[in-house]
């Protein structure tokens, strides 16, 4: 079918909308995206014509979720570009925001921003002093549907931005009540792997495999240290210390520089897999792909090693169960905080700015 064409451009969306928090694909979510692949070809990565596949394939997605219909005829893209006003001073706020929070998030921050300054000029606002309570009360009411689950995060996304204008820009409206937090539910509790769910994963890998070598070493580091699934795959060969049998790397979402101690069955793994399944490469990364060219793996491989494996496994399975590769995470710090281990040293331990993570 016509839409089945865009397989493979659906999934690649899917994954994007995971790395950037996006929890709807709409006309906002769409210019982010293109811009994206934009910046993928004028860099070489993708040619014109794969832009221009997949920017069809995001506009039927994208129409599809504000119109709720499938639109297969051509269309005329329009860049939705903001006045040289907003455009200034989204600059300035994402530079500010560049030293407050990691680069994947200011990422996320300043889309939504961007989609909310395209509807202050939609709405004739082109000024901060244009900018009313009737016109922020109707820009929520708009969005609410598509915020379902994140209300409270959007609030204070545009609590922080308009935080920003008061101190630079004189904005004085009172505009606290209007993003002021929901009353608080009680929040989901996460499950975490259970021992003998983990012994099950492992068990089902053939590690005689350059795969299997492979992603056993990342499922051991990500069980027994708790790292991210974006850490893993951007470790490098140096962060190693085989004689201290230590680990040191920067943390991608919170820049934070950590080291973490070795446990034997982790440093066995990440040997064995270098010594007798890494694909022989000038790339520094420890765990490569397993075509050419032998590059890094992409920071979501956690995801994918979890299909793999768990398929093969006993172990139910429900879409939002939680039981994901960040589970692993999860574990970790509950079996420390189940040995007395301080709270303070757990929240170092897996890289938390804030003990409350």
């Amino acid at each position: 079918s016509a839409i089945g064409n865009y397989r493979s451009d659906f999934k690649e969306i899917m994954d994007f909308c995971q790395k950037k928090d996006l929890f709807s694909f709409d006309y906002e979510a769409f210019d982010a995206f293109m811009q994206y692949q934009k910046e993928r070809m004028e860099s070489r990565q993708i040619k014109q014509r794969t832009y221009l596949e997949k920017r069809k394939a995001a506009w039927i997605l994208a129409h599809y979720t504000e119109c709720g219909e499938i639109d297969l005829s051509r269309h005329r893209y329009k860049t939705c570009l903001l006045g040289p006003v907003y455009s200034s001073i989204l600059t300035e706020y994402s530079k500010k925001l560049r030293t407050e929070i990691a680069e994947s998030t200011t990422e996320t921050v300043i889309n939504s921003i961007r989609g909310f300054l395209l509807y202050l000029e939609e709405s004739s606002c082109y000024s901060v002093e244009d900018i009313s309570t009737a016109v922020l009360k109707e820009y929520i009411i708009k969005k609410f549907p598509k915020w379902q689950g994140s209300m409270d995060r959007q609030r204070w996304v545009l609590r922080n931005f308009f935080k920003f204008l008061t101190e630079h820009y004189g904005f004085s409206l009172q505009v606290e009540l209007l993003l002021s937090n929901s009353a608080a539910s009680p929040k989901k509790v996460l499950p975490c792997w259970q021992v003998d769910e983990i012994k099950q994963i492992l068990s089902v890998i053939d590690t005689s495999t350059v795969m299997g070598k492979r992603d056993y070493a990342i499922i051991i580091l990500a069980s027994n240290l708790g790292l991210r699934s974006s850490d893993i795959a951007a470790l490098q060969l140096s962060d190693v210390d085989w004689k201290k049998e230590t680990l040191t790397l920067v943390q991608s979402k919170t820049n934070n520089k950590i080291s973490l101690p070795l446990p034997p069955v982790v440093s066995n793994a990440i040997a064995d897999y270098i010594l007798n399944a890494r694909p022989k490469s000038d790339c520094s990364h420890i765990f490569l792909k397993l075509t050419r060219p032998y590059e890094q793996l992409h920071k979501g491989v956690g995801r994918n090693i979890m299909l793999r494996y768990l398929k093969e496994t006993s172990i139910p399975k429900s879409a939002w169960d939680g039981k994901s590769f960040h589970a692993f995470r999860r574990t970790v710090g509950t079996g420390m905080l189940a040995e007395g281990v301080a709270l303070s040293t757990i929240a170092q331990t897996l890289g938390h700015q804030h003990i409350d993570s």
